[in-house]
């Protein structure tokens, strides 16, 4: 994945937060959870189904949720070029 990947992040079908991959790689909001071992390498900023991490000010400020992919879309926009939208859910371990 190009550091120019547009990130499309949905929670419950709504928007949360998108931009490039380098934005969030500087932003280090891709803080993985044990399924990533806790060791994110800047170059493997793609997420896959069922991996989790860690939201701050999320659903409001001073909130954190813990969140897994549920679902992923990847694509091509010619204007925007590559993207890939990230379908979100709260995550509760059992």
């Amino acid at each position: 994945m190009s550091k120019n990947t547009r990130l499309y992040f949905y929670f419950a079908n709504k928007l949360i937060m998108s931009g490039t991959a380098k934005e969030f790689i500087e932003m280090g909001v891709f803080v993985h959870d044990d399924s990533n071992n806790g060791t994110p390498k800047e170059e493997d900023v793609l997420l896959q189904l069922g991996d989790r991490f860690t939201l701050t000010d999320f659903p409001a400020e001073g909130n954190t949720m813990i969140v897994r992919v549920i679902e992923m879309k990847a694509g091509n926009n010619f204007d925007d070029g590559d993207f890939i939208k990230y379908y979100l859910e709260e995550y509760k371990s059992k």
